[in-house]
């Protein structure tokens, strides 16, 4: 290695230069197809370079490349060590990534096919909510495994954009009940007269139900639908109950996961605690374009979709903390417009979260209805299909029947 070691510095630096996505479009037009994971591993390998070539040109006046390795080798032995196994992780990272597109590629075979359509698109953008269902119309949803139909419903919507729930004897009913949620609270796969507010509407006659479930919608949907209020026609009773549908992935959607981006949630409303209050910096897209460009560029690694990785890795108590706050803002908000009504969070059967969340929502003067042991939701007596994790009717009924004892 007797290559003077600043001119080596030299080279790498020029060659760092060229390892970005301008140089790639400049001698590469077609390189915009690169994904944004390649381009963080790109990134990546810049900073190694950058660091190496840096200290090359720091120590190499004078001095050899050998000389300068064989001087970092024997001042800094454990910070050499450290660089070389990172580097090393690095490296490994690159194949186990590359082997799995390959694998995915060539090899991979899916166990069945799933199709889910709708009639018309159940979403359409909404900028406070990140969206919200399509008012007075009738969805199709149907769900089709290996081209056989698994169930075909057709959901109506009304003015409000709510799933309609029918009651023939509604003019009876002189208080309300609002079911808030995601897709558990709505009802996939069911039909109007089977969701969870229609069966409590069935066990509670002095009540009329109103279904105000969004499939993907976590805490903050809540939070933000109760600070715009209820239209007085929206809700014409003076009083009755609110219960929000709880699900632990509700806590990965308040904080904007790596998972949840990907999917639906980019531009849900994004919330962080302020002195113990809850406060809205608007759409996660925006308000963090940082860890929204990070979680993209993974989300379309091979290696992180094979074993669904999520990021954060684990719901820390900070976490269920925010979740809990918003709640009790959501409770606050719901109590100045309906006084002396009830707000309850129904923890879903199944729920892991619930002995960790049990504690903020005490904390903070939360009823709750502890669901969680009731039945086991991945038993196929309460599912639509093996390969559907929304419950079925009579997951609904069952459950029906336990918030209305409680409520009672």
């Amino acid at each position: 290695m007797k290559m003077p070691a600043r001119l080596v510095s030299l080279l790498l630096f020029l060659f760092g230069l060229l390892l970005n996505e301008w140089a790639f479009e400049l001698v590469f037009p077609g390189s915009r197809n690169v994904d944004a994971f390649n381009r963080l591993l790109v990134l990546v390998l810049d900073l190694f370079i950058l660091d190496i070539s840096s200290v090359l040109l720091l120590l190499g006046k004078g001095k050899t490349l050998g000389d300068v390795l064989r001087f970092i080798k024997n001042t800094f032995p454990r910070l050499t060590a450290i660089y070389i196994g990172i580097f090393t992780a690095y490296l490994m990272i690159v194949g186990m990534e590359f082997s799995f597109r390959v694998y995915f590629k060539y090899f991979y075979k899916a166990p069945y096919t799933e199709v889910t359509k709708w009639e018309p698109y159940s979403k359409i953008p909404n900028e406070k909510l990140g969206y919200k269902l399509p008012p007075d119309t009738s969805l199709r949803h149907q769900y089709i495994i290996n081209d056989s139909l698994i169930y075909d419903y057709t959901y109506p919507i009304d003015s409000f954009s709510r799933r309609i729930t029918p009651m023939p004897d509604s003019l009876l009913r002189n208080k309300f009940l609002i079911v808030s949620g995601c897709s558990f609270a709505f009802g996939y796969g069911v039909d109007n007269d089977q969701t969870l507010a229609a069966r409590l509407g069935a066990e509670m006659p002095d009540y009329k139900p109103y279904n105000y479930g969004v499939a993907g919608y976590g805490t903050q949907q809540m939070m933000v639908k109760l600070q715009e209020g209820f239209k007085p026609k929206e809700i014409p009773e003076k009083s009755g109950v609110f219960i929000y549908f709880f699900i632990d992935d509700h806590v990965r959607r308040t904080v904007c996961s790596r998972y949840i981006v990907k999917l639906w949630g980019e531009n849900f409303p994004s919330f962080e605690l302020d002195d113990g209050k809850p406060v809205n910096s608007g759409p996660f897209k925006k308000a963090h374009p940082i860890k929204f460009w990070f979680y993209n560029a993974l989300s379309q690694s091979a290696f992180i979709d094979l074993f669904q990785i999520d990021f954060p890795l684990w719901i820390r108590d900070k976490h269920l903390k925010l979740v809990a706050n918003i709640i009790a803002e959501s409770k606050k908000e719901f109590e100045v417009q309906f006084p002396g009504s009830k707000f309850y969070v129904l923890l879903a059967p199944g729920s892991k979260l619930s002995p960790r969340l049990i504690p903020f929502l005490k904390n903070l003067n939360i009823d709750f209805i502890d669901c969680s042991q009731l039945l086991n939701p991945k038993n196929p007596e309460y599912l639509t299909h093996y390969t559907d994790r929304h419950p079925n009717a009579l997951y609904y009924k069952k459950l029906a029947k336990a918030v209305a004892q409680e409520i009672k």
